[in-house]
């Protein structure tokens, strides 16, 4: 249907070719000169672009039409898009030659065809032909017009561009010219600028000359400023002229300014190093006299270390001093050497306290140390030489045969005399270096005193001896022949060391220290005589305890024999303890996975017969540890020692001391797993105390809520037999009789048909019976504090009680009551039963429940607890959840704000349990300042202690002390306790769950 593409495209193909794994196909005749190609194109370039193709070039941009079936293996039949985006033509068909000469009334060749068909195919293709011919002149018709219409177009725009040219041209040299003048009247503009700038240019370097001028150059910088400001403002136009003169003006101030005080700071700094000067004459004059003072002082304790020296060297050299000779010389070493410290002493102290004053002229760090290491070094050089010069002459002499000659040290080597007079600086430095040397001989000669003192002491011992060794063989040399015969030494023996020496022994020293015909001793051999007793003496006493070790060693054997014995004896206890100990562990070891099977009286059973047990073992364990220490200490206290030594040794014994070891651990073990068994039946029996606690204590509320009796009253009613204290008798009748159908309020979504009006009325306690649940109607809106929204409303569900029995009810009443007390008194009654609300943070208690015109009747802190007398109440007007209530402390009564309307919770359902938060103290009485008579010392009670309200809080209006009476957790101590101080220092809060 398309005329454009049916000329180019209709006609006979001829296969060419294949493309992308199809076939491909060629007009037979050319178009115009142009091809026309028919083809296959995959996917690669996308959905869209796949399917058989029209086009003058495989895969080109240009194409006529479009045949999207991809699958087809040859040219589809019909389906043809013409022209490529246009829709498809049904007219438009592609197929074999065959089927196209069927199509249009030809057969093949040995086949009729009636002449009618065939008239009618030729009319049919000769009006399409025509058809197509009148399409063709219209579309050339039309082509001809638009290239009229477009040659008329382009002439009109050209003769618009000229026009347009023409008038740009003219408006360039409009723009030229004015640029032109612009351009001159800049560069003039530009020379006076510069002409202006280089004058300031010129002033400004002036007066930076000026600004940076010194003391010295101050005036030649400002005739010269003065100069250049004359020959260069001329050239400056008004405003830049008179900004360069202010600049001026403001560096010669500054600069004379800094000049003038540069004159007077110099002028202050000469009178300054004048002063110094002067004060530095003095004190090196001051300085002078100190070094000589020092000078002097170091010659005294120069002086006395050397007469020290002296002393000392005298009393060194005498070899037999007498003793009081000797202690008088040592005695006068000792003041001598106290006095050479002391001097040394007076020295140091007095170069410490004048350090700052001689500090003017101290040398130069290293000064003093390179002098005498040059004089060192000169002193050394000297020695060298001259040991050079002896060795060489020595070895000229010996080789002639002659003596060795002295020979001078080379005069180059010696140091040159020092001057006689002397700088300060220079004697100072030799004062310290002398200072130093004269410390080290005091320190030297004092340490030398002791050792001194010793060897004269020894001399004057030594001497003393031997006098006494003279005096001794005087005494005993009675026949005065100078020397001691058999009778003599024999009384020697007797007379100087109790001792009768045998003949023997007497024979035998007579041979050895007889030096002479004589036979007897002489006085010089009396300290050989002496040890020679001495040795016989030692001799006899060697054979004496050679026979008491003989028979102790006999008796040894006989201990040893009875330790063994008592060895075995203790390791079958031993056995027996550890036999009784494998039966105390079965019965303790499964104690733990007993636990959670278990009641609580299960368990205390339990617990008794396994202690019983671990008892009854116990005393042979440890009977059998106390025999094992005890085999050593059974035998005398000298023998214990060498039984020791056997003791360790013995297999048996090492054996029975580790049993005996293990014994102890295991019983140890024994007992924790049964006192941990024991802790933890308590702690389940707290657990369920504290269930059947919460659960009596909600009967006991709940009953006296439905009697709406009062906490007094309610008391009268449990206390039977009017005894003014309930026991656990008057307990057990009560709950005998007592409702316990107790229910408790929750909140539920409100059905839709359930609104209604919102009135102010009171909500019931926690728990209520079942008869007295409030109507939709009327109680609808009466709500737990917080349930504020109005969608929903209060039930009543039945609260799941344990089992209170006879048993419970005994287990629980004990603990219910203070400690050392048989029955619950009317106090303690009405504490357990009252409603309390603890305040968590600061408000009030007015005298009505709304806002308007209502008055304080009382300020509540936090951790203050209020008894409920009503309520919770919610406040239409303020949206408030509030309850009437007693202060606990000091009795006042008003309403107080539970839960705001912005949900801040003021007042929580607690106050039985307090926490210690600030280290305290329980006392035995409500007043601390009293102290009951025989009472303890008050308790302690540190930071994080639990303890349970007995009785208060109540306010001491002596001291202003907020206090309560409880019960101490750890130890279970009873007593009154500060909660806060007159000065509002808390000390305990309130445990809120």
């Amino acid at each position: 249907q398309h005329p454009t593409v049916a000329e180019i495209v209709i006609g006979s193909y001829t296969l060419f070719g294949e493309n992308h794994g199809k076939p491909a196909y060629k007009k037979d005749t050319l178009v115009k000169g142009v091809q026309v190609l028919l083809y296959y194109w995959d996917a690669r370039d996308g959905p869209i672009f796949s399917g058989w193709w029209f086009g003058p070039k495989v895969g080109g941009d240009e194409v006529w039409a479009h045949n999207p079936d991809a699958a087809a293996p040859a040219p589809p039949r019909n389906g043809w898009k013409v022209p490529c985006n246009g829709p498809v033509d049904p007219t438009f068909a592609v197929a074999p030659r065959e089927q196209l000469a069927m199509m249009h009334g030809r057969q093949p060749q040995g086949r009729g065809q009636k002449g009618g068909t065939g008239n009618m195919i030729r009319e049919v293709q000769q009006a399409r032909y025509s058809e197509l011919e009148e399409k063709k002149r219209q579309i050339e018709e039309n082509r001809r017009r638009v290239t009229e219409a477009r040659l008329q177009a382009l002439v009109a725009e050209r003769q618009r561009r000229a026009d347009e040219e023409r008038r740009r041209h003219e408006e360039l040299c409009r723009m030229q010219e004015q640029l032109r003048l612009r351009q001159e009247q800049e560069r003039l503009e530009q020379e006076r600028r510069i002409l202006e700038g280089k004058a300031m240019m010129s002033i400004r370097r002036t007066i930076q000359k000026v600004r940076i001028a010194t003391v010295d150059n101050f005036d030649e910088a400002l005739k010269e400023l003065e100069d250049v400001m004359g020959a260069e403002l001329q050239f400056c136009t008004e405003l830049p002229a008179q900004q360069v003169q202010d600049e001026a003006r403001q560096c010669v101030e500054g600069t004379r300014a800094r000049v003038d005080a540069i004159r007077e700071q110099r002028r202050k700094e000469q009178e300054a190093r004048d002063r110094f000067a002067r004060e530095q004459a003095e004190r090196e004059a001051k300085a002078r006299e100190m070094v000589l003072e020092l000078q002097r002082r170091l010659a005294e304790a120069d002086a006395a270390c050397q007469a020290l020296k002296d002393a000392a060297a005298a009393l060194d050299a005498v070899q037999k001093p007498v003793r009081e000779e000797a202690e008088d010389a040592l005695q006068a070493a000792a003041e001598s050497e106290a006095t050479v410290r002391e001097r040394v002493k007076a020295c140091a102290d007095f170069m410490v306290d004048n350090q700052a004053a001689m500090k003017t002229i101290l040398p130069d760090p290293g000064l003093y140390a390179r002098e005498v290491a040059l004089k060192a070094a000169v002193e050394r050089r000297r020695k060298e030489l001259e040991a050079q010069a002896l060795a060489q002459a020595a070895a000229n002499a010996a080789a002639q045969g002659l003596p060795p000659p002295v020979v001078e040290p080379p005069a180059e080597a010696v140091a040159p005399e020092e001057p006689k007079e002397k700088d300060n600086r220079t004697l100072l430095g030799e004062l310290l270096i002398a200072l130093s040397a004269t410390k080290e001989a005091a320190v030297a000669a004092s340490d030398s005193l002791p050792a001194l003192r010793e060897r004269v002491m020894k001399r004057v011992v030594a001497t003393e001896k031997t006098s006494d060794l003279e005096a001794t063989f005087a005494r005993y040399d009675r026949d005065k022949d100078g020397v001691l015969n058999r009778v003599e030494v024999s009384a020697y023996a007797r007379g100087e060391f109790k001792y009768s020496i045998p003949r023997q022994a007497l024979d035998k020293i007579l041979d050895s220290l007889s030096q002479d015909s004589r036979g007897g001793v002489p006085a010089d051999s009396m300290v050989l005589l002496k040890c020679a007793v001495g040795i016989s003496r030692q001799v006899e006493i060697g054979e004496h305890l050679k026979k008491i070790r003989l028979e102790r060693e006999k008796e040894l054997r006989d201990f040893r024999e009875k330790l063994l014995r008592d060895i075995r004896f203790v390791a079958n206890e031993v056995e027996a303890a550890d036999a009784s100990m494998a039966k105390v562990e079965a019965q303790v070891n499964p104690l733990g996975r007993m636990v959670k099977n278990l009641g609580v009286s299960e368990m205390f059973a339990v617990a008794e017969r396994a202690g019983q047990v671990v008892q009854d073992a116990g005393r042979p364990v440890k009977a059998a540890v106390k025999a094992v220490e005890g085999i050593i200490l059974d035998f005398e206290e000298g023998i214990r020692d060498d039984l020791r030594e056997i003791y360790k040794n013995d297999a048996i014994a090492k054996k029975m001391e580790i049993r005996a070891g293990r014994l102890n651990l295991r019983i140890a073990r024994a007992e924790n797993l049964l006192d941990r068994f024991r802790a933890d039946a308590a702690r389940k029996e707290a657990l369920v105390v504290k269930e059947l606690n919460e659960a009596a204590l909600a009967i006991l509320r709940y009953n006296k809520h439905k009697k709406a009796k009062s906490s007094e009253e309610f008391f009268d009613e449990v206390d039977v037999d009017g005894s003014g204290g309930i026991d656990i008798e008057d307990f057990l009748k009560f709950f005998a009789r007592a409702d316990r159908s107790v229910r408790v309020k929750t909140l539920k979504k409100k059905r839709p048909a359930a609104r209604a009006k919102v009135q102010a009325q009171p909500l019931k306690l926690e728990v209520a019976k079942a008869e007295h649940e409030p109507e939709a109607a009327g109680g609808g809106d009466a709500k737990e504090p917080g349930a504020t929204p109005d969608d929903e409303e209060e039930a009543y569900e039945p609260m799941k009680l344990p089992a209170l029995d006879e048993a419970a009810l005994r287990l629980l009443f004990p603990k219910l009551l203070p400690t050392g007390a048989d029955e619950l008194s009317r106090d303690a009654f009405v504490n357990l039963v009252m409603l309390r609300y603890v305040v968590l943070q600061k408000t009030t208690l007015t005298d009505r429940l709304g806002t308007e015109g209502r008055q304080t009747v009382a300020a509540l802190e936090e951790s203050d607890v209020v008894e409920v007398i009503e309520g919770p109440v919610r406040d239409v007007g303020s949206g408030t959840w509030r309850v009437r209530a007693r202060d606990v402390k000091d009795g006042a009564v008003g309403w107080a704000t539970v839960r705001s309307n912005a949900g801040s919770t003021f007042l929580k359902e607690g106050g039985l349990v307090f926490r210690i938060v600030k280290e305290t103290i329980l006392t035995d009485c409500f007043d601390p300042s009293e102290k009951l008579e025989g009472s303890c010392e008050p308790k302690k009670l540190k930071v994080g202690e639990v303890l349970d309200v007995l009785e208060g809080p109540r306010k001491e209006n002596t001291t202003g002390l907020t206090r309560l009476r409880a019960r101490r957790r750890a130890d279970g101590s009873e007593g009154w306790v500060t909660l806060r101080g007159n000065q509002g220092a808390v000390f305990a809060r309130a445990v809120v769950s």
